[in-house]
């Protein structure tokens, strides 16, 4: 009887959400479910509380254009989750994961979940739930965020990032486990030692896993950086945010080492980045004296500048248009050229 009661928790456990509080809609009705609506412009709808929900699916067709997304009200304010673009007519089956979003763990649990439709946008027989999951469904999902391994952001040069579960640190529930595991061997120090053996082996089980999980994170990123910086081709490196910028260094040095440009000669550097490149390329090409973004001189560096207009003998930059130059390409983007 207790396991049968256990089951029909989990099940009302899981049970989908349904709401009716709309605004903005042409056309909207909601029939065994599912919803109809139209919307020309900016439509919202209430679809309820966050309280116990860990997602959010979409499952229909629709016929449209532009955008549609899912969000939280906060006070006065609506935070916005995942975006679906909507181009003309498809199907839609998706599931989204609260716990992914990386301010989750912020939310108020009052906050209303709300769905979003921005343009002109027709759907039929469209399914809209929220969801709580259950305990297994739950360790699951702790299990596969746990395994997901961080990607390279500005932090990563100096952290190697926790696993991220649920929406939250995973070193709390280590330290947590920790902590017990200590409170465990004070409280039961007179067990017999083979009980004790056993707290411990789960104890360094648990570490071991740990451990093993962040290496494989770090050897990610040096498998990241082989694959597609250290085994490419001169051309094809591409290095984390620096893109191919390192590679055209090496081809604007060598280009100006052929052309026995005398010390401290004075080159202009244009790009629309604002750091790294500029400094980097001052750096790498002293003793010239580099000028960014500036400079009337013979000799001009390009690396993803917006104001240049190319042709295959001319190229206006910033509206001056310039003539008879010889150019040294290393892509459409990325040149040098002399006069």
């Amino acid at each position: 009887m207790k396991f049968k009661r256990f089951l029909l928790l989990l099940v009302f456990a899981a049970f989908p959400t349904f709401a009716y509080q709309q605004e903005g809609f042409s056309q909207y009705q909601v029939l065994d479910g599912n919803m109809n609506f139209t919307c020309t412009g900016q439509c919202i709808a209430s679809i309820g509380p966050l309280a116990g929900k860990d997602s959010i699916s979409l499952n229909g067709s629709v016929q449209g254009n532009w955008m549609i997304w899912y969000g939280f009200i906060v006070g006065q304010q609506i935070i916005l989750g995942d975006t679906i673009q909507i181009n003309r007519q498809t199907t839609i089956h998706q599931q989204f994961l609260f716990t992914k979003l990386p301010f989750y763990s912020q939310i108020p649990a009052w906050s209303q979940v709300v769905f979003i439709v921005q343009g002109t946008i027709i759907w039929n027989q469209f399914g809209l739930e929220i969801w709580a999951m259950n305990f297994y469904q739950k360790i699951w999902q702790w299990w596969k965020d746990f395994r997901i391994f961080d990607t390279f952001k500005p932090y990563t040069i100096n952290l190697l990032h926790w696993p991220m579960v649920w929406g939250k640190n995973a070193n709390n529930i280590f330290y947590i486990l920790f902590i017990l595991f200590i409170i465990g061997i004070l409280v039961f120090i007179k067990w017999p030692k083979k009980k004790l053996l056993y707290m411990l082996l789960w104890w360094f089980s648990l570490r071991i896993i740990y451990d093993v999980r962040m290496w494989l994170e770090m050897m990610n990123y040096y498998k990241y950086d082989y694959q597609t910086y250290i085994s490419q081709s001169w051309y094809q490196k591409t290095y984390r945010d620096r893109g191919d910028f390192y590679s055209f260094v090496d081809f604007t040095t060598d280009t100006l080492s052929k052309l026995w440009l005398p010390k401290f000669e004075v080159i202009s550097f244009y790009t629309d980045n604002a750091w790294p490149f500029p400094g980097s390329m001052k750096y790498f090409l002293y003793p010239y004296d580099v000028q960014v973004n500036s400079g009337q001189n013979n000799y001009f560096v390009v690396y993803g500048y917006q104001n240049v207009i190319r042709t295959t003998s001319t190229l206006m930059l910033s509206g001056v248009d310039l003539w008879s130059w010889t150019f040294y390409e290393f892509s459409s983007t990325a040149f040098i050229f002399v006069k």
